[in-house]
């Protein structure tokens, strides 16, 4: 399997021999690789509202390597509130980590940010937060932790996510009082 994975890459233009090279280039294939036939997926709760309703979904991931990460709700599992943005401070490289998946972005010279091919949404960033604006008109504010601030919909709906360490998240709308843990 090494020799014929070496084989191609060769093939490709790539030389590679080096055992640990060619090993991780396996798992790397397989991680690519559904590891169920069709993903384990759940909503929860939903309370429909004006705008943005209160959903809570979760969904395993389908990865060999995301089948171990521990998550809140354990081991493979995420849900669609599992939201949170990083950027590497030697390449600039910003990730968007949504539910076990991500969205790129490169900060550029001036300051912008671009998207990888294929991305729409306009990331910025204010005051060392991040803010995301899709092309829909819906906004995502980040806070200055890198964890999910606000979903905001197009019409000004707004859902604020509170954040304790003893649980995972607080979800309310502009006046009302938190969800208690």
């Amino acid at each position: 399997m090494l020799t014929t994975d070496s084989e191609k890459l060769a093939e490709s233009g790539e030389s590679v021999t080096a055992i640990d090279r060619l090993f991780n280039f396996e798992i790397q294939k397989a991680n690519n690789l559904p590891a169920v036939t069709a993903p384990a997926a759940a909503v929860d709760v939903v309370f429909p509202a004006p705008g943005l309703p209160l959903l809570f979904g979760r969904n395993m991931r389908d990865t060999i390597a995301g089948r171990y990460q521990l998550g809140r709700l354990g081991r493979s599992w995420t849900d669609n509130f599992d939201t949170s943005i990083r950027e590497d401070p030697i390449t600039h490289l910003v990730t968007i980590s949504q539910g076990g998946g991500g969205r790129f972005f490169k900060r550029q010279v001036v300051g912008s940010y671009r998207g990888a091919a294929g991305e729409f949404a306009t990331l910025t960033k204010a005051n060392g937060a991040f803010q995301l604006r899709e092309t829909s008109g819906a906004f995502t504010a980040f806070r200055a932790d890198g964890l999910l601030g606000f979903m905001e919909d197009p019409n000004g709906n707004r859902l604020n996510c509170g954040w304790k360490p003893a649980c995972f998240f607080q979800p309310r709308r502009r006046h009302e009082l938190p969800l208690r843990c």
